[in-house]
């Protein structure tokens, strides 16, 4: 039960007897200000320089209990809320505003043994006390090159904490007290220091939910809310590899080809180049319609690959290239974002778009029937919903509403608009999957530490870090970033990627030419991809508790074993379910590796020595990843077999 209690300058909000919110003069919950954004893109990211030029303490609260509305204010300047008891936690949404602020912070008090999850797919770990985290969907830069972010004066290179495709406006503590944000722009957060948390966000919330709610599966069930539900890819994206093709029909049979020589299973491919590219080679071009002069027939050919129990991904990006016909189309329509009567245009690379408005109802209607008439109709099963980074933050739709007010909800405007017109086809999510539910999230991690040769630790914890969020079914693209590799370490940390991959939801592996059935390289990766398709049944069995109970397919340790010193830190060890924990190797030249079990008997899953909780350092070869499963756990009998049956 909501219980509210004022008392001079004070004010403090309970749920039954828990004290969540306390409000002062001295300690505001809320405060109001001014400032601006400047904001340029190329492609691949984003370079901002934010300045806030005043801020006022809302330190003056009033309830009206009556009408159950809180009025926060300081003189001429106020916000009036709604407020209510949800799901065990306190709901706040805006009713009325005195002004249409354009900072809004809101502080939250910290404890000094606390560590905080949440606010997206961060590269860097996934507790973020002591860093000041930057929500905004940012690309991971040009290849080689780096992207600077600037807040109040500070500079925040390409590899500082700032979110990238999957940001999520909730963030909650080890202690269960959580923030969620009814907010669609960018959100500076500052977990620094040891006496409060503070959220500025860059406008007026819609609302926010603040709870202190005793159990992890509390902050599940509001994440789920956030996220409009749970989504799991269907049996056929995990049930085998799902492989990179490009180049044309005849490089795509190629492909398969080689990979049935080398004895992968397949059951997908993603053709990424489906609508042709640039007469220069480099990109894809974006427009819904295949290309005839790559893919003739493409119809055909993907009823053929149907036949063999292979299903077509597409790529989809609601962006239209400046030359293509449906860019036209569209422009005449009125579908594209214009102003002052001028069709708005971004560079990617040297390459042009225009954007479409997916905050107009007409033109949402219009692209559902061309993804679904050019993408679906003609046999694919699937589309990766990615490109939505690269919104102009000065774009005013109709609404009044700019490109920078609804940045972060953009990318995830676009995955839902592909949801609708896929219908029973999947939809994964490469930007946008932390704010509404998808079948799996791409986790690839940063450009630059992947440039670095370390690049594998970013994208383990970019999927543990969404994990807590809530988008609880994330892989990675394996070799999205095989180009940035140093050369010398390509084809171990290759090796070590598709080590993890064969513990994710979805295997899915690149279109590279160089790899060949007699490549050592490819011959490692066949051998993960058998793994992956060994421990199927028990990935089916983590989905569909992701489904049911919101626990992530990848766990944290920290998530799993909450009460186990030390977990809290650990970004590159993971859980799958609660019998199964993996060390990936993410750094090239290494052999063995540190694991830090949980209590009990464990054994390794392809040596089949036996391990206690405690500290380990581990021998780790190529192609044998450290993985450990419970010795008396319901799935003993299931993993003891799985060495034997991969060396068949």
């Amino acid at each position: 039960m909501l219980r509210i209690e004022t008392e001079k300058r004070r004010m403090k909000i309970f749920i039954d007897d828990t004290l969540v919110i306390s409000h002062s003069s001295s300690e505001p919950l809320l405060t109001v200000g001014e400032g601006y954004l400047r904001a340029h893109y190329k492609f691949g990211g984003w370079s901002l320089k934010q300045i806030s030029t005043g801020s006022h303490p809302l330190n003056h609260a009033e309830y009206d209990e009556n009408k159950s509305i809180i009025r926060f204010s300081n003189g001429k300047r106020w916000l009036i809320f709604k407020v209510t008891e949800y799901m065990g936690a306190i709901k706040f949404t805006l009713e009325q505003k005195s002004h249409d602020f354009s900072r809004v912070w809101i502080r939250l008090p910290a404890s000094p043994n606390d560590a905080v999850f949440g606010g997206g797919g961060w590269e860097k770990g996934t507790n973020l006390i002591g860093e000041k985290p930057m929500l905004w969907v940012n690309g991971s830069g040009e290849y080689g090159k780096s992207r600077e972010l600037e807040v109040l004066g500070k500079i925040f290179p390409d590899t500082a904490l700032i979110s990238k495709p999957h940001p999520s406006p909730f963030v909650f503590n080890n202690r269960l007290c959580f923030l969620s944000l009814d907010f669609d722009g960018g959100i500076e957060f500052d977990f620094s220091s040891m006496l409060r948390y503070t959220a500025k966000l860059l406008g007026v919330p819609r609302g926010f939910t603040i709870g202190e709610v005793g159990h992890l599966s509390n902050v599940r069930s509001h994440q789920n809310e956030m996220m409009r539900g749970r989504l799991i890819p269907p049996e056929w994206c995990v049930s085998g590899v799902i492989a990179g093709a490009e180049g044309g029909s005849q490089e795509l049979l190629r492909r398969l080809q080689q990979m049935k020589l080398a004895g992968v299973k397949l059951s997908g491919v993603y053709i990424r180049d489906w609508c042709g590219t640039y007469d220069d080679g480099l990109g894809e071009y974006c427009e819904w319609k295949h290309s005839e002069s790559l893919y003739k027939e493409l119809p055909v050919l993907l009823a053929q690959l149907r036949r063999r129990g292979v299903r077509a991904i597409a790529q989809a990006k609601p962006v239209l290239s400046s030359g293509s016909v449906q860019f036209f189309e569209a422009r005449e329509r009125g579908f594209l974002i214009s102003q002052a009567d001028e069709t708005v245009t971004t560079d990617l690379g040297g390459k042009i778009v225009g954007h479409v408005d997916l905050l107009n109802p007409a033109a949402r209607n219009w692209v559902k029937a061309k993804l679904r008439s050019e993408i679906f109709d003609i046999g694919f099963s699937g589309v990766i919903a990615g490109g939505a980074d690269s919104l102009p933050t000065d774009a005013v739709f109709s609404n009044g509403k700019t490109g920078a007010d609804i940045h972060n909800r953009w990318a995830s405007l676009w995955v839902d608009l592909c949801k609708e017109a896929a219908g029973e086809n999947v939809v994964f999510a490469d930007c946008g999957g932390g704010m509404t539910c998808v079948a799996t999230v791409t986790a690839n991690g940063s450009g630059i530490e992947w440039q670095s040769g370390v690049g594998l630790s970013s994208a383990v914890a970019e999927a543990l870090a969404l994990g807590l969020v809530g988008a609880g079914s994330a892989h990675c693209d394996l070799g999205s970033f095989f180009g940035v590799i140093p050369e010398k370490a390509k084809a171990m940390q290759t090796v070590r990627w598709a080590e993890y991959s064969a513990f994710t939801p979805v295997f899915r592996t690149p279109a590279l030419k160089e790899w060949s059935p007699e490549n050592d390289t490819f011959i490692l990766l066949a051998r993960m991809a058998k793994l992956h398709r060994l421990l199927v049944p028990y990935i089916q069995e983590c989905l569909e508790l992701y489904a049911e109970r919101g626990i992530p397919v990848i766990r944290s340790m920290w998530d799993a074993f909450p009460q186990m010193p030390g977990y809290t830190e650990i970004a590159t060890q993971f859980v799958m379910g609660n019998e199964l924990v993996v060390t990936p190797v993410t750094d090239v030249g290494v052999n063995e590796v540190s694991v830090l079990l949980p209590e009990g008997a464990w054994k390794h899953l392809l040596t089949g020595q036996d391990y206690i909780g405690g500290e380990h350092i581990v021998e780790a070869k190529p192609g044998v990843p450290t993985a450990f499963y419970s010795a008396n756990g319901s799935h003993a009998d299931f993993f003891g077999t799985i060495a034997h049956d991969l060396d068949k």
